[in-house]
């Protein structure tokens, strides 16, 4: 499984600061299977411009993606974005 830590950085008019707010997001299944088992293949994906390339490997890489993609694969699935997505708490921090 692949993890992905997020950090959020603040930028103020005249200070520049550094705030970390980590968190593990993952993929609850692997999404572009169950793409492809319901017929979104990777070239239909391409060709019905639901998603590009770049979308794709990032998904395959465990990367989180845009709202509006996490909307089409939602809209596709059938699924809620509770069902691909879960929150791992990090316990060191």
């Amino acid at each position: 499984m692949v993890y992905l830590k997020i950090t959020t950085v603040f930028c103020g008019c005249q200070h520049f600061f550094k705030k970390r707010s980590i968190f593990l997001i993952r993929y609850r299944f692997d999404i572009m299977a169950a793409l492809t088992s319901v017929g979104y293949y990777p070239k239909r994906l391409r060709d019905d411009k639901i998603m590009g390339e770049g979308t794709m490997s990032k998904i395959r890489k465990g990367e989180i993606v845009s709202a509006a993609t996490l909307n089409s694969i939602c809209d596709i699935l059938h699924c809620q974005p509770g069902d691909l997505l879960e929150y791992i708490p990090d316990e060191k921090v």
